[in-house]
């Protein structure tokens, strides 16, 4: 018996309340949680036209706060109390009539990230960003033409 009611028999299969599950995809699921190779969204974009109009709208109706980041248009936004569950994000200028809100997610390794997109039919759309003292940013399609973002913390980036 092993953690979670876990059986393992001789023949590789792992049972669960007498059902076989796929070794193969159990331990892909619970060694990827277990060795942190899942990576979760941790900021978000909101692209605008407008984008004083567009933070009166979140404020109004969210409650959303908003910093004002260097000297672009981009204005990172505060969308709870840290302690609650919830990412933050930021809203800034639309620099595309198609452009969309985007997701970024954290990666511990971009360039390992990077052959991965590839090898899974992704596009790499903006290659390779420093963002001081932030980290390393790219932005790909994923193979529906979905754009979203990878970040690579590093706070020594300049």
């Amino acid at each position: 018996m092993y953690s979670g009611g876990l059986t393992l028999n001789l023949a590789g299969s792992v049972y669960k309340n007498n059902m076989a599950i796929n070794l193969t995809i159990y331990l892909i699921i619970h060694l990827s949680k277990t060795q942190g190779t899942m990576y979760r969204i941790v900021h978000f974009e909101i692209p605008s036209e407008d984008p004083e109009r567009c933070m009166i709208f979140y404020r109004e109706v969210f409650g959303w706060e908003y910093n004002r980041w260097g000297e672009e248009p981009y204005w990172l936004v505060k969308t709870g109390e840290d302690d609650e569950p919830g990412i933050n994000g930021a809203i800034t200028r639309r620099k595309d009539p198609g452009q969309t809100i985007i997701n970024t997610i954290e990666v511990n390794d971009l360039d390992q990230t990077i052959e991965a997109i590839e090898a899974q039919g992704g596009e790499i759309v903006v290659p390779r960003i420093t963002v001081p003292t932030i980290g390393f940013v790219i932005y790909f399609k994923d193979p529906d033409g979905n754009v979203s973002a990878a970040l690579q913390p590093d706070g020594n980036a300049s």
